[in-house]
């Protein structure tokens, strides 16, 4: 299991972007959070197998419709907390 933060920076605010992040983590089996970032940008914490983390990541990299995508960072998260569901926060 890994657990990754990816921060998604463009048009990823207002057009559904956390709702379609929640559904592709649901689908893969992924857990944790997103949340919508003051700077414009989308943070996510992502924890599961990795081949289900990267599905998560590489969905998030097109995004919904309505979204541009421009940057998607990643970094690995060496002491996380553990995640039993995938929620969005405010």
């Amino acid at each position: 299991m890994i657990t990754r933060q990816v921060v998604v920076e463009g048009h990823v605010q207002g057009v559904g972007f956390r709702n379609y992040t929640r559904r592709s983590a649901i689908a893969h089996n992924v857990d944790g959070w997103v949340k919508n970032d003051d700077e414009g940008t989308v943070t996510m914490v992502l924890q599961g197998e990795e081949e289900n983390v990267n599905a998560v990541v590489n969905s998030v990299r097109d995004g919904p419709q309505l979204s541009t995508v421009k940057a998607v960072e990643e970094a690995s998260i060496d002491n996380p907390s553990s995640y039993d569901d995938f929620m969005i926060r405010r």
